[in-house]
């Protein structure tokens, strides 16, 4: 099955760099936006999206307003953050809910791969879960 992933950054070449990480190990649909608020509207369309990936600093809403979306709405979608703002510095990742890491910027090839492998690690997880129920 195809995962949907949404890369949201302000930079199309950093998005597409994360595209390229991804596409080198998983079949997968991408969905793009360049601001918080375009990311939000992504989510809201697509209720499918299986993991989100997300900068922070950007215009008309940051990563930490989709974050706070997902969290106020009750949305699971495994989230990461790609900044070089670290999340403990950022009041908005307190709660982990749905926050699966962060890819530090400018490693965005490595930190992708290893976000993949955290989100792949976490659906085993889930399923087991899952299972013994």
């Amino acid at each position: 099955m195809t995962m949907k992933i949404l890369i949201v950054d302000d930079e199309e070449d950093i998005r597409d760099t994360i595209a390229f990480a991804f596409e080198s190990e998983v079949d997968a649909d991408f969905f793009f936006a360049s601001t918080g608020n375009e990311a939000i509207d992504q989510i809201t369309n697509n209720k499918d999206i299986a993991l989100i990936i997300c900068d922070y600093n950007m215009a008309d809403g940051t990563g930490g307003d989709v974050y706070k979306f997902l969290l106020n709405n009750n949305i699971s979608i495994p989230y990461v953050l790609c900044s070089t703002s670290h999340e403990a510095d950022l009041k908005e990742y307190k709660d982990k809910s749905t926050y699966l890491g962060q890819i530090l910027k400018p490693l965005l090839f490595d930190g992708s791969l290893e976000m993949l492998h955290k989100y792949e690690e976490s659906i085993k997880v889930m399923s087991q879960i899952s299972y013994q129920l």
